[in-house]
This record gives structure tokens, sequence and C-alpha cells, in this order.
């Protein structure tokens, strides 16, 4: 990523909130399988599922954003609809792993979030900011 290339922060976001974002999500699963199988395997369902989903979303922005600003509220409607059908589909798949307890669903969800705490994390510490930039 070049110096003057304007969305080069955002490409550095985007690359360490998934790097944040799988190695939470690695924690969190690991922790969960401790406690119950079925809450291991929703949060890694809805830890990837999220992190995919952020990549693409991210990198479609970026392109929308370079070729052509005035549509991106179009592709952004887009794309979020695409991403909610997305977690709704791991959701009742995560619900399907134990429809008694709900630990599927539970793990889902907060593996879901999990992309959403890497970028929180992100943008209170600056660790996705290079010396330069700071």
């Amino acid at each position: 990523m070049s110096s003057s290339d304007p969305l080069a922060p955002l490409k550095a976001f985007r690359l360490r909130t998934v790097q944040l974002g799988l190695l939470l999500t690695a924690l969190l699963t690991g922790a969960g399988l401790l406690f119950d199988r079925d809450l291991g395997v929703g949060v890694l369902l809805g830890g990837l599922g999220g992190i995919v989903m952020f990549w693409i979303v991210a990198r479609r922005m970026a392109k929308v954003a370079a070729d052509n600003p005035q549509v991106i509220q179009l592709g952004a409607f887009r794309w979020t609809a695409l991403r909610m059908l997305v977690y709704a589909l791991i959701l009742y798949r995560a619900y399907t792993l134990d429809p008694e307890s709900g630990y599927g669903l539970i793990g889902a969800v907060g593996g879901l979030l999990v992309v959403r705490l890497a970028m929180l994390i992100l943008g209170f510490t600056g660790l996705d900011l290079t010396h330069q930039e700071k």
C-alpha cells in the first residue's frame, strides 16, 4: 500500500480488523468448546461468517468509493441485504445445533459480534495505524 493511495488507511483497517477478528474468534471458540461443544461451534460459525461478510462489504465499499462515490448508498443497501441474509442463515444453522438449550444460537450471536469488537479495539487503540499515520 503506497502512501499516495487515499484508501490506504481503510485497507489497513480492514486487514487488521480481519486479523484481530480471527484471533478473537479462535480464542472465544476455544473457551466456548471448554464449556459446551455447541457453544463453541456457534461462536465459530458466527465469528467466521461475520468476518467474511465484513471483508466482502468493506472491499466492495472501497471499490465503489474509489470508482463512483455517488452510488455508494445503493451499493451499501445491496450488500447490507446480502449480509443480513447470511447472518440469518448462520443463526438458523446455529439454532439447529441444539434447539433445546440454545447454546449454539447464543454462541453464534456472540460470534457475529466479534468483528464489531475487533473494530472497536482497533478504533480506540489505533493499532491499525503505522507510525507515520499516527
